[in-house]
């Protein structure tokens, strides 16, 4: 029975719900948008430029740079030779001066938006080999394009978080931390690198980030919403003990998961989606226990959104539901019946394509929740026949949670029994013919399901 517990937890385990959510986020600049446009290469400006390349000293004078600067950042970076950006970058100024190198880090952001080009920049350790010692003290514009290549550079070359742990990170820190970080007009790019240290930090530096995320999860914009959000939850992965802290800012959350954005539903789902992976990471968590508040909060999200005319949402909500019922303080705390009514009485009019999406949910609901409300379920004909259904589709995983899930019931109340053998027969026919799988496990699991029903036939 514990590895039917365990599996249906790990069905999602929300560090795949994160990356599914931030996969889904395509509006901010540090994801590869360009590389998907197609569009001429431009041949007259990829001449200039090789001309004016080919004539560069070892290292190339300000007067080169903006040159090069202004003509690259008119050719998408895709369109770019390889052998043209080692060039570039192996003649750009080498300086300790951050400052007055800031058109480097113009001209490397804009090449480092293609995925093979900053591994060319990667690989020449340009980036790398800076010292980055007064970077809180650059302008917020300059500060922008070197967390971008930052960003860039670790994505496609992960030894390099390491590398910018050590060189750059407690700058970069004492940057974020500082008073004037919120006036920059970046905030959210910071913020995105902020994500990809919390992995390596330290548990003083872990909590410093997630009061920045604590603190920008009250912005307006997307492009800080999005990143904190993300961030709280990858802090929690790292330390599960921050989870007492969301009863500071649950109702910030609440508000967030539950917001519309008039002008752009896009922005809406994106961070409805990343706020509803939080929520999943508290269910998970049946070991710490949150404020009653907290969980009576995520059971009015669940319950506003079961709303079938709203399929993005209500599968989101769906989702939510078959992590709430597997933790107890959720179950304590909420009123889950009238959820769950709202659930069967929706699960009962998808499509079977969609009850197939949803079923994990369902076989939580018959596996976790107190035996008193399961056995009111399975007195009801037409949850029999909804159970009926699902056992019919063909997937072996599912059929054998319901199976265990039946079983328990079953083994549990004799009156359940009697009222399925004598008005919901079918469903013994039904679990009978699942003895043609191949997997003697599995009929075996049949087998002692059947036998519950032969035993009080026989009596």
């Amino acid at each position: 029975m514990s590895e039917y517990k365990k599996g249906i937890q790990s069905d999602k385990y929300f560090q795949e719900r994160l990356i599914e959510t931030i996969n889904f986020q395509q509006s901010i600049e540090y994801f590869d948008h360009d590389e998907e446009e197609s569009e001429d290469s431009p041949y007259d400006l990829l001449n200039d430029l090789k001309l004016i390349v080919k004539k560069l000293p070892l290292t190339m004078n300000s007067t080169d740079l903006i040159t090069i600067n202004d003509i690259t950042k008119q050719i998408k970076a895709k369109y770019l030779p390889d052998d043209l950006v080692e060039e570039i970058v192996r003649t750009l100024p080498q300086t300790t001066n951050l400052q007055t190198n800031s058109l480097s880090f113009e001209l490397l952001s804009h090449i480092t938006q293609s995925k093979q080009k900053a591994l060319i920049v990667s690989n020449l350790n340009y980036m790398q080999d800076l010292n980055y010692e007064h970077f809180s003290n650059l302008p917020h514009e300059t500060a922008k394009h070197i967390s971008y290549i930052v960003i860039r550079l670790i994505d496609v070359f992960g030894e390099n978080l390491e590398i910018f742990y050590n060189s750059f990170f407690p700058y970069f820190l004492n940057y974020i931390t500082s008073n004037t970080f919120y006036t920059s007009n970046y905030i959210g790019i910071h913020l995105e690198l902020c994500n990809r240290f919390v992995k390596i930090c330290s548990p003083e530096e872990l909590l410093k980030f997630f009061e920045t995320f604590k603190l920008y999860c009250n912005r307006t914009t997307n492009d800080c919403l999005i990143p904190s959000l993300h961030g709280i939850t990858f802090c929690f992965a790292q330390d599960p003990d921050l989870v007492y802290q969301i009863k500071d800012f649950i109702d910030q959350i609440i508000y967030l998961s539950t917001r519309t954005c008039i002008e752009n539903t896009i922005d809406s789902q994106e961070v409805r989606s990343s706020a509803f992976v939080i929520f999943e990471f508290i269910l998970v968590q049946n070991g710490i226990k949150c404020e009653s508040k907290v969980y009576q909060s995520i059971a009015s999200v669940i319950h506003k959104y079961l709303d079938p005319q709203e399929k993005r949402t209500c599968s989101e909500a769906i989702r939510l539901l078959g992590y709430a019922v597997s933790n107890s303080c959720f179950i304590r705390f909420s009123n889950y019946q009238e959820i769950v009514e709202t659930f069967l009485s929706i699960f009962n009019d998808l499509s079977v394509e969609d009850q197939k999406s949803w079923i994990t949910t369902l076989g939580n609901i018959i596996y976790y929740l107190p035996f008193i409300f399961i056995k009111s379920l399975f007195m009801r004909k037409e949850f029999i026949e909804l159970l009926d259904d699902c056992f019919v589709y063909n997937n072996p995983i599912i059929q054998t949670r319901l199976l265990i899930a039946t079983h328990n019931i079953l083994q549990s109340s004799s009156e359940v029994v009697e009222f399925i053998l004598n008005e919901c027969n079918y469903l013994v026919d039904t679990i009978n013919s699942l003895k043609e799988s191949e997997d003697s496990e599995f009929i075996g699991l049949v087998n002692v399901v059947l036998a519950i029903f032969d035993k009080i036939s026989r009596s």
